[in-house]
């Protein structure tokens, strides 16, 4: 290990990888021991943000998928009396 390390690195490593992975913040306070869900938000909190965007981007391409098949989806022709 370099010269310096401490255990406290490694969870400074650790916790934003299992934010990156998809974790939700239940999972990752208690891996890492937090007294409460705050210590962890406050801590970490901005990398939940960028993964709001990106989910809220995923979001955005379902719709966007939905509104054009039913667009070009071939509609049913009613019999003309």
């Amino acid at each position: 290990m370099r010269e310096g390390f401490r255990f406290h690195d490694l969870r400074r490593y650790f916790e934003p990888l299992l934010i990156a992975s998809g974790r939700d913040l239940k999972v990752v306070r208690t891996r890492l021991r937090h007294s409460s869900a705050r210590t962890t938000l406050d801590t970490y909190g901005h990398i939940w943000l960028d993964k709001d965007e990106s989910a809220r981007a995923a979001v955005a391409v379902v719709l966007a998928a939905r509104a054009d098949s039913r667009r070009t989806k071939p509609r049913l022709a009613l019999p003309s009396s």
